[in-house]
């Protein structure tokens, strides 16, 4: 299916730059920056904050002001935006000013996982989400790997933040693929179409 190959690819790109930042972030604050533990914390709970701020506030204002497509893509280059300023950060000011991306990086997951729903028929939906899910924790394996790998490589060169280079670049080709996804007008006719088949079928049914 063309829109699930291209919801795979987003979803695909933009965790495997996620597990870039969740896997990573801390053993890079510490040797780059001799963070405390003190500051480790900040950062959590900065981290933390975004995340609630997000999901609890911004997905029940952005989703139905700008639509499932232009909120996750809101998402995607604010993310792109937070890896890539990451990756030059000199000082933990700079990382924890970065953190403040993923309020916007948090509007992703919800806006796509709300797009399948409205896009394909209802009978198919809990397999949709499911492959979805699927790839998403394929990358709970694969991000890790990779960027714990890259640190490893880059942590005493004079970049120790390229690999967050790449992980914005991940988010990059997901904002690409996500313009191949269906518009808000399209979606909105294809709910529309399903509702009257389906009611065609309950009529037919009652005869």
């Amino acid at each position: 299916d063309p829109l699930l190959l291209s919801v795979s690819k987003v979803v695909f790109l933009y965790y495997t730059g996620v597990w870039a930042i969740v896997s990573t972030l801390m053993v890079h604050v510490q040797r780059s920056f001799h963070a405390n533990e003190v500051t480790l914390g900040e950062l959590m709970s900065v981290f933390g904050v975004c995340t609630m701020l997000s999901e609890g506030i911004l997905v029940r204002i952005m989703v139905p002001q700008f639509g499932e497509k232009v909120a996750m893509q809101i998402g995607l280059a604010a993310f792109a935006l937070q890896c890539a300023f990451f990756s030059f950060a000199r000082h933990i000011q700079d990382v924890l000013f970065s953190l403040l991306f993923s309020t916007l990086a948090n509007l992703v997951y919800p806006s796509v996982s709300s797009l399948v729903s409205r896009s394909v028929p209802p009978s198919k939906q809990g397999e949709a989400l499911g492959a979805m899910n699927g790839i998403r924790a394929l990358t709970e394996g694969f991000g890790p790997l990779v960027f714990g790998f890259l640190m490893f490589m880059c942590q005493d060169t004079w970049a120790p933040g390229a690999p967050y280079l790449l992980a914005s670049a991940c988010s990059v080709a997901a904002l690409y693929y996500s313009t191949k996804l269906p518009s808000e007008a399209e979606v909105w006719e294809y709910e529309k179409r399903v509702l009257r088949e389906e009611g065609t079928k309950e009529a037919v049914g009652l005869l």
